[in-house]
């Protein structure tokens, strides 16, 4: 909805390709045809959706305008409910000396009477409307614009969640009778209140309403700022609980998107629409999903990143990315090592002993610029600074409203910021990263953006004054109000670009972490949840900030560990890194699925469980992937709690319905009902459970120093009998780096079926191939089964019309078939991964081609390095965590399962 009037036509962010991947969206063919005219008093459109299952209804009524969305005859969303609309037509409010009189019927004094009128100004109005503006020519006459709109939109049910980035419980909270609205901007906002509805960091105003009967929900384009509130409403026909959202934003073009879904796996379905509308999640490279260590130091130089690699290593700590703030510059001039910190032969040595452990670098550009005629990359953007090239207007910078480039305060002192709205300066930029302009830099360094909502030290909310222009290069001019909420996701995109481009010979994948972000943002970085404070109450905020970006899009997300800033205790340190490494990282099949269909990654409960009306309300109880929940540890100790010198911890945990599940640390029998679930939690320990039915792969990293090191080592699946003894996972591989795997079709998906006492695998990629993998699968460990087995010797086809023999001699090595370790004997041949059964039986006695020992203690004292045994491994606590498995040791190679249908593995009877 925008003015009739040509002239005063709004700003919508869509119109320059952010927020919507218009591409993706599918014209209803023959409309005419599901149009039907109700008279003078409402039409319908009917269509449904690819697979016919969900049946769409649109009801638009003319008097009084509504707009009706029904699903499988169910009424899901009412917009303009109660008659909410409010469209403030474009007001001209021309600048003049004379102070600016406020208006008495504006619709934001209408609206939020519980303000001050000045708090409204300060939200929604230019600051000052009375500024002049002058040129050589003397007075200049310019306009403020003022289009604010308001609108209402009802969900048939009480359990609503999004509308991130904010610090508050994952279930939106009723505003009436609690003061603030919630707040919809980008601001640099630390400290904050844990409790607060203020925005943070990144806008993205979408809301998902869900029931046991549907999942609805709506998108509000914009990019200005908006207030959403939130009331209690009782349906009038079906007295049925729901909610009221009421949406007021300062300004542009108002642009909706409602969607939603009536069948079985609703959430699922609606995950798969936002991803079709917004963008998929990039697949990151593997090794950004491991550990990064960043850590602000003063004194940042190559020594001390030696240093750090070094004692990581020497510690046995396994890292992947070692991170570079400020410091390293050049007197805050980014894209410019200091030559005092990383002198020349200082820094070919630190990137030569950091990537022989396979290791990579991470360094903040942040958008704004040293202004100093010493800096090259001011002066060179100056000298192109409101030019033409080739038709299009260049503007570097962003400008005040009077023409001139804003300057303002941050980090290096007096900056002046990209526009990043101008192609030209997005040109620019990309450019800064190319490693003959970024000296020192390989393709082993990756990009840090921070600082890009923009931050502003001397801005009005510390951020860019609401009259900042932007200028697009066909000379169209924006007003920063209109598009405050992106300025970061135009710059992410644009150093997406440039990092994809400087490497001629083969693009690798780029890794960005930002902290601002938009719609569509996940195609391009991941993003973090901004400073936060070493708190148990940030600890626990931070799965709701998780989970509400994800089901926005926003997946690959995180939070510091163990705070930015703060002392946190031992307790709370550890406690931050056991739930840290269950924020959506780690989890590369995960990753692809996400990419795949937009399945989220941190899930909420409701997601995997849609009908457990118990699971609508939990916000901190979460599913990682389809087969892990967690449960965590987020209060701190009590007195008294403790057992055998381990303190031990109460947390609440829900079962759901219908489900069975294993406790992660005692896998010995399903957990079935409340009462089987674990009283205490131990220190050592996280509240992690594994789901029925599931099939896990494990990646095998014994001795590895980073990810890139363990790229082709060995995988292990775990299988996880339901009562049906049945089972199913996935397993996705590719190269991890480039992108073959697109292009070249050099990626493996493989799903596992397990039933029957047989495991299936099948390829569910089409016309792809990974010849070059070398991962095996040396392991198969199986939990729950009800019956004693044994193994079959089988030999496979592999389903290919030329009968490829695909396992000529397929053996299982013997089965550790009994749970008293100590008396258990276990018969293994020399190509058996000693290294993996003697850690978790270390009493058994073993047979080893012929050679009798009584214990597997006997056997280390002889193999030790060939058992790659470390000193400290708690053996005990091994045998106890797999006692009841059905271990297997097989050598299967990953690129041989090729088929494109069901085929078996192996068998058992």
């Amino acid at each position: 909805m925008s003015d009739s009037n040509n002239l005063t036509a709004r700003f919508g962010i869509t119109d320059i390709g952010i927020g919507i991947e218009k591409e993706n969206l599918k014209q209803i063919e023959s409309l005419a045809d599901k149009i039907q005219i109700n008279g003078d008093q409402s039409l319908t459109i009917k269509t449904s959706s690819e697979d016919k299952k969900d049946k769409y209804e649109y009801e638009l009524q003319f008097k009084n305008f509504r707009l009706i969305q029904r699903i499988n005859g169910i009424q899901t969303m009412i917009v303009n409910h109660k008659d909410s609309l409010y469209f403030e037509n474009t007001q001209f409010l021309q600048r003049k000396e004379v102070e600016y009189q406020k208006q008495e019927n504006e619709c934001i004094y209408q609206l939020f009477p519980q303000l001050s009128h000045e708090k409204i100004r300060n939200y929604f109005s230019l600051d000052p409307y009375s500024q002049k503006t002058s040129s050589s020519e003397g007075f200049l006459e310019t306009w403020d614009f003022r289009e604010s709109y308001s609108m209402g939109v009802y969900f048939p049910t009480p359990f609503l969640f999004g509308i991130p980035e904010r610090l508050d419980t994952f279930r939106l909270k009723s505003t009436e009778g609690r003061g603030q609205p919630y707040r919809m901007t980008a601001l640099d906002v630390y400290p904050h209140d844990t409790t607060a509805r203020e925005g943070t960091y990144s806008s993205l105003p979408y809301i998902q309403g869900h029931s046991v009967n549907f999942d609805s929900s709506l998108l509000w384009m914009t990019a200005a700022g908006s207030f959403i509130d939130i009331y209690d409403q009782m349906d009038e026909l079906t007295f049925e609980e729901g909610r009221f959202v009421d949406f007021v934003t300062e300004s542009g073009r108002l642009e909706i998107y409602m969607f939603g879904s009536a069948v079985q796996n609703s959430p699922r379905r609606i995950q798969k629409i936002m991803a079709e509308l917004t963008g998929y999640q990039a697949l990151p490279p593997i090794y950004t999903l491991g550990y990064h260590y960043c850590k602000w130091e003063s004194e940042l130089s190559a020594n001390r990143m030696m240093e750090w690699n070094r004692k990581f290593s020497e510690s046995k700590i396994p890292v992947d990315v070692f991170w570079m703030d400020i410091p390293y510059t050049d007197d805050s001039k980014y894209f410019a090592f200091s030559p005092r910190k990383f002198p020349e032969n200082l820094m070919a040595q630190m990137k030569k002993e950091v990537q022989e452990k396979n290791r990579h670098f991470v360094v903040i550009t942040d958008p704004h610029v040293k202004l100093t005629e010493t800096f090259r990359i001011y002066k060179e953007a100056l000298q192109l600074h409101q030019t033409n090239q080739s038709n299009d207007l260049v503007s570097m910078f962003v400008r005040q409203r009077n023409g001139n480039i804003f300057k303002g305060l941050c980090w290096p002192g007096e900056s002046v910021w990209i526009d990043f709205f101008n192609k030209g300066a997005r040109d620019f930029w990309s450019k800064l990263y190319n490693f003959d302009y970024f000296l020192g830099t390989d393709d082993s360094f990756n990009i840090w953006l921070d600082m890009n909502e923009p931050s502003v030290f001397d801005g009005p909310e510390a951020t860019m004054p609401k009259d900042a222009l932007h200028q697009l290069s066909n000379g169209q001019v924006i007003l920063s109000k209109d598009v405050k909420t992106v300025y970061g996701r135009m710059m992410l995109e644009t150093t997406y670009n440039g990092l994809k481009a400087r490497n001629t010979t083969e693009p690798k994948r780029p890794f960005i972490l930002t902290r601002n972000t938009f719609f569509g943002g996940q195609k391009f970085a991941a993003k973090w949840t901004g400073d936060n404070s070493a708190t148990f109450q940030e600890l626990s905020i931070s799965i709701s900030q998780i989970l509400s970006l994800s089901i926005t899009g926003i997946q690959f997300v995180g939070a510091d560990v163990p705070g930015y800033a703060g002392q946190p205790t031992d307790e709370l340190y550890v406690m931050f890194y056991q739930l840290g490494i269950f924020y959506p990282f780690f989890r590369y099949t995960s990753f692809y699925q996400a990419n795949k269909d937009g399945s989220p990654i941190a899930r909420p409960l409701w997601y995997e469980f849609p009908s457990d009306t118990d699971c609508f309300g939990i916000n901190t109880q979460f599913m990682y992937g389809d087969s892990l929940m967690i449960a965590p540890k987020l209060v701190g100790l009590k007195k008294g709690e403790f057992s055998n010198q381990k303190f031990r911890y109460k947390v609440p945990i829900y079962l759901p319905k219908d489900s069975e599940w294993y406790y992660w640390f005692n896998r010995t029998e399903k957990i079935t009902s409340q009462s089987q679930l674990p009283e205490f939690i131990d220190e050592d320990e996280q509240g992690i459970f594994i789901r029925a039915g599931s099939i896990i792969t494990i990646k095998q990293h014994e001795g590895r120093e980073s990810i890139m090191q363990a790229i082709n080592d060995d995988i292990s699946l775990e299988i996880y009998a339901d009562k049906n003894q049945k089972a199913r996972g996935h397993l996705y591989i590719d190269d991890g780096i480039t992108f073959r795997n697109q292009e070249k079709n050099e990626r493996l998906y493989i799903e596992f079926n397990f039933e029957n006492g047989n495991l299936y695998y099948v390829n569910s990629l089409k016309n792809n191939q990974y010849d070059n993998c070398l991962i095996k699968i040396t392991n198969v460990l199986i939990y729950g089964l009800t019956q004693n087995v044994r193994q079959e010797s089988v030999s496979l086809k592999s389903g290919n019309a030329d009968g490829f023999e695909l396992y000529k001699d397929f053996q299982s090595s013997n089965i550790l078939d009994d749970v008293n370790i100590d008396n258990l004997t276990l018969n293994v041949d020399s190509q058996s991964p000693t290294a993996f059964i003697p850690q978790m039986y270390e009493n058994a006695q073993v047979s080893i081609n012929g050679n009798g020992y009584n214990s597997f203690r006997e056997y280390q004292a002889n193999h030790k390095e060939s058992m790659n045994l470390k000193q400290g491994d708690d053996e005990q606590k091994l045998a106890h965590r797999y006692k009841g498995a059905k271990i297997f040791t097989t050598n299967i190679k990953v690129s041989d399962l090729k088929s494109n249908v069901k085929t078996k593995i192996f068998a058992m009877k």
